[in-house]
Formats: C-alpha cells, structure tokens, sequence
C-alpha cells in the first residue's frame, strides 16, 4: 500500500508536528507502507529536493521539501 502524507515541514526542522510525522513514518514503514512525505523546506530560499529517509523497518521513504516562498 503507498501512502501520501502532507505536512509542514520534517526533520531536522524540529517541533511538535515534526516529530509526530516522523515517528508517525518510522511507524508505517514497520508496517511495510510505501511512503512520500511532501513538506515545506525548512531553509528559505532552498530549492525543491527528494530525498530519502532511512526508516528502520526498511520500507521505501521519501520526503519532497518543497522551495517556501514566505512564512508568516
């Protein structure tokens, strides 16, 4: 099953809903899901990058850090 999971921003930005939606996809990957994450990138200017995320049971992982254009 693939999942698609939409938050504000990842690791290594930290903060509340940060750290649930990383324990959240370490969680989901023991359960064998194919995950994304698309998030904000947490360094202004910074273009959009795909990266992998080590997850420990080893399922596939991505993140999307999408290029922020303002914060408020």
């Amino acid at each position: 099953m693939r999942v698609f999971h939409i938050g504000k921003y990842f690791a290594p930005f930290a903060g509340g809903i940060e750290n649930f939606l990383h324990d959240l996809a370490a969680a989901c990957a023991t359960l064998g899901l194919q995950q994304t994450l698309l998030v904000h990138h947490h360094q202004r200017g910074r273009k959009t990058l795909e990266e992998p995320f080590a997850t420990p049971g080893g399922a596939p992982c991505r993140v999307v850090r999408v290029r922020s254009y303002g914060q408020w």
